[in-house]
């Protein structure tokens, strides 16, 4: 049974992703968009890694296959991961790892930090943390949509969009937390579809869905699907027969301890007066 005093149902969140790993025979299109990316970054760093915890579902294991990496593990929830094991548990030891890469699971988390923690212990001094969810506006269109539809069927909205994390959120867990030097950005991407049908569709091939505990579980019929695409298709169709949909990737990224990396000046110590300069 659902604990009403979590944000998720973390079981229900495993069932859908154990149906989707069933349906969805290849790599998610947003889950390899948002491995690539991550693979690209990697890129930029100037030092390699001998072994990488890799952390997510529904993505083309080959993208993290770099020079970068000597040994990658896989875990996520899905049953095509070399792991089995949820964000609440995973199996690492103490600084067993020099990086680690966790795709699309922190948005869906009922304690975030303490899955940064673990990702934490896990890492060696100096390791490296990447993470990439959907977040800020992510969605936006369609919750406007079922909000404005459900309001005016029955007179109040219930939650049907799960609240997305901001990269100020991030940002505070990410120094709560205790990683060195955390950076936090974010990437916006529009993806079109024909249909509402394919939209849902395709948000629970990858796992997704209404997992809140809060979530109105009553049947609303198919009157009122049809009036969310048709106020959906009349104020953002693209003019081609297509809705858009706001993705809103955020990367958050951060060091494990070292006495290495560079610490910011002691309080006080500046040599130059602001007022001065400016």
């Amino acid at each position: 049974m659902a604990d009403p005093e979590l944000l998720f149902d973390s079981s229900f969140q495993r069932k859908r992703v154990n149906r989707a790993s069933k349906q969805n025979l290849e790599p998610h299109f947003l889950s390899n968009w948002i491995a690539k990316e991550m693979s690209e970054r990697l890129k930029d760093l100037t030092r390699d890694f001998q072994t990488a915890f890799i952390n997510g579902d529904f993505f083309d294991h080959s993208i993290f296959e770099t020079s970068k990496i000597n040994t990658g593990y896989f875990a996520g929830e899905s049953k095509k991961n070399d792991i089995a094991c949820t964000p609440l548990a995973l199996p690492y030891g103490q600084n067993s790892t020099d990086l680690f890469l966790s795709l699309t699971q922190l948005h869906r988390l009922n304690d975030p930090k303490g899955f940064l923690i673990q990702a934490l212990y896990s890492l060696k001094p100096d390791g490296f943390f990447l993470c990439a969810f959907p977040g800020g506006n992510s969605l936006a269109e369609l919750e406007t949509c079922l909000s404005e539809v459900e309001n005016e069927i029955r007179g109040g909205i219930s939650p049907r969009i799960l609240p997305m994390l901001q990269k100020q959120d991030v940002a505070a867990l990410m120094q709560n937390t205790g990683f060195a030097l955390p950076v936090i950005d974010n990437e916006k991407i529009t993806v079109t579809y024909s249909s509402l049908k394919d939209l849902i569709r395709d948000i629970r091939l990858i796992g997704g869905g209404n997992s809140l505990n809060a979530r109105n579980t009553s049947y609303v019929g198919r009157d009122f699907f049809e009036r969310v695409e048709t106020l959906y298709f009349k104020r953002y169709s693209d003019g081609d027969g297509r809705i858009p949909v706001t993705i809103d990737i955020i990367f958050a990224s951060g060091w494990a301890p070292h006495s290495s990396q560079q610490k910011p000046a002691p309080r006080g110590s500046a040599e130059i007066s602001l007022k001065d300069v400016l």
